[in-house]
């Protein structure tokens, strides 16, 4: 995963660390949100599923500390709600990223390949960005953080820790 790759050289770069999940956590979140999570999102999950160090900031849906679990999980039904008529529920749906405060990037966790999808807030829409989970990470990072610096620490929860 091209993705770890950079996340190692920035934390290693800016003396960070980052929090993931372990395997049995994200089998929870499967349950609680209802999704699939497969391949490189799982790997993702499990490096940086709580925080990526300060790497993207909270462009990473799930690093939003001010979200409760139950405004994630509101959250995640954001689209469903806006696009009524869209059959949204059986894709399983998971917002990851949000950028300009209203482009949401998504999986549809039942697809095998891990697509990248996109919904533009007003455009009542949803589209394929033609890319898959790492390569966007790629993108959202030479976007957000060229340089790699650390942009602050941001920690999130999916789940209720015991």
């Amino acid at each position: 995963m091209k993705y770890l790759t950079i996340l190692n050289q920035f934390l290693h770069q800016n003396r960070k660390k980052s929090i993931g999940y372990s395997q049995k956590e994200i089998d929870q979140i499967e349950k609680l949100y209802d999704i699939n999570i497969r391949k490189d999102f799982r790997t993702f999950l499990l490096h940086a599923g709580r925080s990526d160090g300060g790497l993207l900031g909270d462009t990473i849906v799930m690093y939003r500390d001010y979200y409760s679990i139950r405004n994630q999980i509101l959250f995640q039904l954001t689209l469903e709600n806006d696009l009524p008529d869209y059959n949204w529920l059986k894709e399983k749906p998971f917002i990851f990223a949000v950028f300009c405060e209203t482009h949401y990037c998504f999986l549809k966790t039942n697809d095998e390949d891990l697509t990248v999808y996109m919904y533009t807030e007003g455009e009542n829409e949803i589209f394929s960005l033609e890319t898959y989970f790492d390569d966007f990470m790629i993108w959202l990072i030479n976007e957000e953080n060229p340089n790699l610096e650390f942009i602050g620490d941001y920690i999130g929860e999916l789940i209720l820790i015991k």
